[in-house]
């Protein structure tokens, strides 16, 4: 079996940190997220993101894998 690993690092924010957005802004920063996701979804190639933790400032770090 053959394993492809796609590594996608994106700028992580704080829980609460967009609480005062409205809709329009939220989806906005959204939007930039999830622009990768309709590629593997249209081509159903499996993957996942997994959850490492936290880092020294209480960031979230994760590793999303693409088969």
């Amino acid at each position: 079996m053959y394993w492809c690993y796609l590594y996608i690092y994106t700028h992580l924010f704080k829980v609460g940190e967009w609480a005062d957005l409205s809709s329009e802004d939220t989806f906005a920063k959204i939007i930039h997220w999830i622009a990768l996701c309709d590629t593997f979804n249209a081509t159903e190639q499996p993957a996942v993101t997994l959850s490492l933790g936290l880092d020294s400032n209480g960031l979230p770090l994760f590793e999303h894998k693409v088969s």
